[in-house]
């Protein structure tokens, strides 16, 4: 018994403008830049993404290797010791997990980029309550 199968017509592809795409793309351009670890110059081709800054493996591991030495040697950062919304006195932690604290509450916190009060308190604005709103 013979079947008939459907005779596959060829491929068009199309661009996004309706119009056919026949040739091949250009490959993608290529330039010779400097290597940011050792300075040595080396051809790289221009794609998506991040573009190559090392010439190879070896220079990018000891650029990353500096790098961390750096960040490991650097002192860490003052603490704060006063809230920069408020002024009032922090307590400065010696040891303990995440950053160091910049604002006495989260009150200080959420409000640290609205403007001072010109009277000279800085809580003294008070929300407008909503319709219907009963103590």
């Amino acid at each position: 018994m013979r079947r008939n199968f459907p005779v596959l017509e060829p491929v068009i592809c199309r661009d996004l403008f309706g119009g056919e795409i026949r040739e091949k793309p250009a490959s993608p351009p290529v330039s010779v830049d400097p290597c940011a670890g050792c300075g040595s110059s080396f051809e790289r081709e221009h794609r998506m993404g991040r573009p190559v800054r090392f010439c190879g493996d070896e220079c990018r591991r000891a650029h990353a290797a500096s790098q961390r030495r750096e960040w490991n040697a650097a002192p860490p950062p003052s603490p704060v010791s006063a809230c920069r919304r408020c002024g009032q006195p922090l307590e400065i932690r010696q040891s303990g997990p995440g950053r160091a604290r910049q604002y006495c509450s989260r009150r200080c916190l959420l409000r640290a980029e609205d403007p001072p009060d010109e009277a000279g308190d800085l809580f003294s604005i008070q929300s407008p309550k909503p319709k219907g709103y009963a103590p």
